[in-house]
């Protein structure tokens, strides 16, 4: 099967929601919402999270001046994400649908769990990502609910476990796997990239500093990664 990464993770989400409840009636347009802007607090750009309260309104056919007011008094446990400027969340956007997939994959089949444990927990964006990746590396039961251990991350467990059960859960077993291969080489791969070019600018400004010391250890570690690369092609 071919891993879709097309379509963003919040639009996905949002319906499949959209799908569950019954929106002609208020207590599904009550649900949808209160489900919707849970997902839409744990964006950090404000552009971003306007545009999803716009398309919340419009799924629920409401008007977006109620979305809006019950957004403002809504809370949540997760500390809120410092903004970013939004080519940067443009930039990262596949890579958390990649590592969002793998996470799925991970919490609905048990091989794909220990392909994930071949993987540093830094390799994972932010810190929900980081603690349901370390979690399940740790665990061998398939996990429906967000466990306790967890709950401080919980609408991003609930966000990917629905991944987890509308995406992965008719896939064949043989067909989960060699997904998550393709997707823990891709994630492998981006994070080495994000490595080396931070290395490459930290070289620049060594070099231009005149400090040979720390140029010669920041060429050894780029050398460390061409390695890896040319390693993990053969």
């Amino acid at each position: 099967r071919a891993i879709d990464t097309a379509e963003p993770a919040v639009d996905w989400i949002l319906r499949q929601y959209a799908a569950r409840l019954d929106l002609a009636t208020a207590a599904g347009k009550r649900n949808f919402t209160t489900a919707a802007l849970g997902v839409i607090r744990l964006l950090g750009d404000p552009v971003e999270q306007e545009y999803y309260l716009t398309r919340t309104a419009e799924l629920a056919q409401t008007s977006i001046e109620t979305v809006r007011t019950k957004f403002a008094g809504g809370k949540t446990r997760e500390k809120p994400l410092k903004p970013v400027a939004q080519s940067a969340q443009t930039a990262n956007n596949d890579a958390y649908v990649k590592e969002d997939n793998a996470l799925a994959l991970a919490c609905c089949d048990l091989h794909c769990r220990d392909m994930l444990r071949h993987i540093d927990a830094t390799h994972w964006h932010e810190a929900s990502r980081r603690a349901l990746a370390l979690y399940l590396q740790s665990h061998d039961e398939l996990i429906q609910v967000t466990p306790k251990e967890l709950q401080e991350y919980d609408i991003y467990v609930k966000i990917v476990l629905l991944r987890a059960e509308e995406r992965y859960g008719v896939w064949s077993g043989e067909d989960r796997q060699l997904a998550m291969r393709q997707l823990l080489q891709q994630i492998e791969h981006e994070h080495a990239k994000q490595t080396q070019d931070r290395l490459l600018a930290q070289l620049r400004d060594a070099e231009a500093a005149g400090d040979e010391s720390a140029a010669e250890r920041l060429r050894t570690a780029l050398n460390n990664i061409i390695k890896e690369k040319v390693r993990g092609k053969r």
